[in-house]
């Protein structure tokens, strides 16, 4: 079949010349003879290996791109790597977390936030002083709780009072209503009622308590199903820090959420 390419094309050249073509026409057939021939050769080795790639495109071609990097710790990490002391600001309040967690201000406001990254995206706890708390006041809180689960219990999750060294902790959790779909929400996206989370814990001071209060903000049901092993421990990992305690205090972040 080459062969019979090549015969055909010599004649055809052949013939333009004898009948005196323009060197401008046969200039311009020119390329087309020879991508036929290229052509022809390409069919007659179809079943011959391919001709190496040129050097010089290989060195000019672009190197593969390395695989994306997660932006984060991975849930392994997060679940079973080190774990660091993180005082809670001005409170006399110490948690075990992540690499990653620290406390960080509220860009403009004296608010002081405690935040991390978690398997499904971040968590964010805002840090409180409360008013000093008298005993019967104290006592007045966690029967008001009680009461409230004990008259809600299709919202209210969780209330619990434990015991932890040199403190009481009063503990909270709400499933808010289901958020209404907004017109510029995106495309699937798939609403998750709020999910309320408020950890309080007493210090006694003399007869009264002072007290100190974490809130979780922006948390959704969602959010709390797919984090809930991480914050659970970070929670139940709070302690008091003893008189000129030593513990470290995980290197504040400017700015805030």
């Amino acid at each position: 079949m080459a062969a019979g390419v090549r015969i055909h094309l010599t004649m055809h050249l052949t013939t333009a010349l004898q009948s005196k073509v323009s060197w401008s026409k046969y200039a311009a057939m020119k390329p087309l003879a020879c991508a036929a021939i290229l052509l022809a050769g390409t069919l007659a080795c179809g079943c011959e290996d391919r001709p190496a790639v040129p050097p010089h495109l290989v060195e000019d071609a672009p190197a593969p791109e390395e695989a994306a990097q997660p932006d984060g710790p991975t849930t392994q990490e997060l679940l079973a790597g080190p774990r660091q002391a993180v005082r809670l600001g001005d409170m006399p309040l110490t948690v075990q977390a992540p690499l990653g967690w620290a406390v960080k201000p509220l860009e403009g406001t004296d608010h002081v936030l405690l935040q991390g990254p978690t398997p499904a995206g971040e968590a964010v706890i805002q840090l409180n002083d409360r008013p000093l708390t008298s005993a019967s006041k104290f006592e007045a809180i966690v029967r008001g709780a009680k009461k409230e689960l004990q008259e809600s219990p299709e919202s209210i999750r969780m209330v619990e009072l434990r015991r932890i060294e040199g403190a009481q902790v009063l503990e909270r959790q709400r499933v808010g209503m289901m958020p209404k779909p907004l017109p510029d929400d995106p495309p699937g996206l798939k609403p998750s009622p709020p999910f309320n989370w408020t950890i309080t814990v007493f210090v006694p001071r003399g007869a009264d308590y002072d007290a100190y209060e974490l809130n979780f903000i922006g948390l959704t049901f969602d959010q709390y199903e797919t984090d809930q092993a991480l914050l659970r421990e970070i929670i139940d990992s709070i302690s008091v820090n003893a008189a000129g305690s030593g513990a470290t205090t995980a290197p504040a972040t400017p700015g805030g959420l």
